[in-house]
């Protein structure tokens, strides 16, 4: 895919003047996507929309919507968990998946439901982690694809993949989350989709 023109000259001249900084905001502006597809609790492709799993949705044995503990996550992740709002356990920390770095973002429900397994990794890894759960989990619910563009207007094509059970969890991949050198992962419950739209509505205001 062709960049900006303007993109690489800006890192040339940061190199040219030594200036790391502006070799940093060089870097931030041709990586950060400008426009972004649909948000990802408004997905369609729920649960009974398209062809559904029959395999658990799990990660490393952790099995959203089931009940976990804490020290189950802890010990199965290598992060760390603490109190959240509403009683919830919040568990954060770096790990890996297939072996790549990732950090990681956790979210047990205050009835010990795991709603939320929330995976970023960097996207030159995607290729192989979309392969490796589609081989676990398909058929897919649903497969889309849109254009997404840096601030330099540089076009590239985003992915995005559902697996979705009959229960309402659901198995999230995208290639570009917010940034060209960062994919995504999500295994959720619709609660916890409801609650992540809550609180992107909360802010419209």
């Amino acid at each position: 895919m062709k960049h900006h023109i303007l993109a690489p000259l800006l890192l040339a001249t940061a190199a040219i003047f030594g200036s790391p900084s502006f070799a940093v905001e060089a870097q931030q502006q041709l990586n950060t996507v400008r426009q972004e597809p649909t948000n990802l609790p408004e997905i369609k492709a729920e649960a009974g929309a398209g062809a559904t799993t029959s395999a658990p949705l799990e990660f490393k044995g952790l099995v959203v919507g089931q009940t976990v503990t804490t020290q189950q996550v802890q010990s199965t992740l290598g992060i760390k968990c603490g109190i959240g709002a509403n009683q919830m356990q919040v568990c954060n920390g770096q790990g890996t998946i297939l072996g790549y770095p990732a950090s990681f973002n956790v979210v047990v429900g205050s009835d010990g439901i795991l709603d939320r397994i929330a995976i970023r990794l960097d996207s030159g890894h995607y290729a192989a982690v979309a392969d490796a759960f589609h081989k676990k989990f398909d058929p897919a619910t649903a497969i889309d694809h849109s254009t997404v563009q840096n601030r330099y207007g540089a076009a590239f094509e985003n992915e995005r993949v559902v697996w979705g059970d009959l229960n309402g969890e659901t198995l999230m991949l995208r290639k570009y989350a917010g940034r060209l050198d960062t994919s995504s992962v999500w295994f959720s419950t619709k609660r916890d989709r409801e609650l992540f739209s809550e609180k992107k509505n909360s802010n419209d205001l």
